[in-house]
């Protein structure tokens, strides 16, 4: 009988429900079987609904909706795969109680990693090691982190490997696409992240940040440009997004922005160039080898303490926005304002933000040399980002728990 791996998705992301499913063919090549084992709403704030059970019809699933159900899983399997997700600690409890042999690896995007109390751990990439193993505050969990950083495995991400092939339509309408923090997220985190404010500086962040967005959004549209939004997949995390969206709904239906509601790869294929302000979403936009606009918001509420400054943690190496002018640069001043400070792109605000944009059309088909870009792309995404990381994972997945 073949051997069988569990392997727990990870937070619900609408454009890529199926990105886990890359694995059976991948484990496959190893005689493995895999179960794939989906959160419902009494374990996960991020969950999967009945509806998108149908997404799963011809693969091997256990929809979970009670942590009994997974403690019943547990002592019926010995091999676990799970991702790397902040709801997910107490299944990584009753693993290590039950005695079971498991890895917990990052299968999304973004920079943050949670090990859930794991020592078996895949990282996406160095900018994930770097965030985990430097932002405490504590020197003794720093350390201990780095040890079982040493141990780890970087192996990139399943974020932007799919399960069904598509056939990609060019669609001119696309230029600029916008990528917002969610308000109905947003508003909750922040009183985590900026704490002891007074209810008004609360009111103010808020009002000032839906100033920043309709100003971006009348600059471009007034300069005759295109502008799409994309919506954070944040939305979907019940734990802050208590409206599931419908404030963001709002806000860009009553500006009469177009809100993409299609195959994310079709946006990310066409689109030009990305913005977003105070966003980690730089990311995302490079990865796919469009440039990006960070705008300069006009109120920073990034927090100054440590693990929030992602160029001290980063290092001078992985510094500054690469492949234009010095025009639109940033200066060694800002960095520690930036939520994320090392991207392809440029740096802009409401006075120069269309001759930035200008600017990267003129020159964006000049720039030959695009090694920083892959430098940025691995940084964030690992060595094999262009490959194949769902390949990695089941490799390195079998070789640490199955040989």
């Amino acid at each position: 009988m073949k051997k069988k791996i569990c392997i727990l998705i990870g937070r619900k992301i609408i454009h890529n429900l199926t990105r886990e499913l890359t694995l059976v063919k991948e484990f496959a090549k190893f005689d493995l079987d895999c179960i794939f084992l989906i959160p419902g709403k009494n374990v996960s704030h991020s969950y999967y609904n009945i509806d998108d059970l149908n997404h799963f019809s011809d693969v091997n699933y256990i929809f979970i909706n009670n942590f009994f159900e997974f403690e019943e899983i547990s002592k019926k399997y010995d091999y676990f795969l799970i991702a790397s997700w902040r709801d997910y600690e107490q299944f990584v409890n009753i693993l290590k109680k039950n005695k079971k042999k498991f890895i917990v690896y990052s299968e999304s995007g973004g920079i943050d990693f949670w090990d859930l109390g794991a020592k078996n751990i895949f990282f996406k990439s160095l900018a994930n090691v770097y965030v985990y193993s430097r932002a405490r505050r504590n020197f003794i969990i720093n350390a201990y982190r780095a040890y079982l950083s040493n141990k780890g495995k970087i192996t990139g991400s399943l974020r932007y490997q799919y399960y069904k092939s598509l056939t990609l339509k060019n669609n001119k309408n696309i230029q600029i696409v916008f990528f917002p923090k969610s308000f109905s997220n947003f508003e909750n985190k922040l009183r985590i992240i900026v704490k002891n404010k007074p209810e008004n500086w609360y009111i103010n962040y808020m009002k000032n940040m839906r100033t920043n967005y309709s100003t971006i959004y009348e600059l471009i549209k007034n300069a005759g440009f295109k502008i799409t939004v994309r919506l954070h997949y944040a939305i979907n995390d019940k734990h802050h997004s208590v409206d599931a969206g419908k404030s963001d709904f709002d806000f860009w239906n009553n500006l009469g922005v177009e809100i993409f509601d299609g195959d994310e790869r079709e946006l990310l294929k066409n689109m030009d160039i990305g913005i977003g302000v105070e966003s980690h979403t730089s990311i995302d936009v490079n990865l796919h080898n469009k440039p990006y606009i960070f705008f300069k918001s006009s109120l920073t509420t990034k927090p100054k303490y440590k693990g929030f400054d992602l160029a001290k943690l980063f290092g001078k190496k992985f510094r500054g926005c690469h492949g234009f002018s010095s025009k639109f640069g940033i200066n060694k001043s800002s960095y520690s304002d930036l939520w994320l400070p090392y991207w392809y792109g440029c740096y802009a605000n409401e006075h120069n933000l269309v001759d930035c944009i200008n600017h990267i059309y003129e020159n964006v088909d000049k720039i030959k040399d695009r090694k920083f870009l892959d430098r940025i792309n691995k940084f964030y995404w690992g060595d094999y980002y262009d490959k194949n990381p769902s390949s990695i994972i089941a490799k390195e997945t079998y070789n640490l728990l199955f040989s």
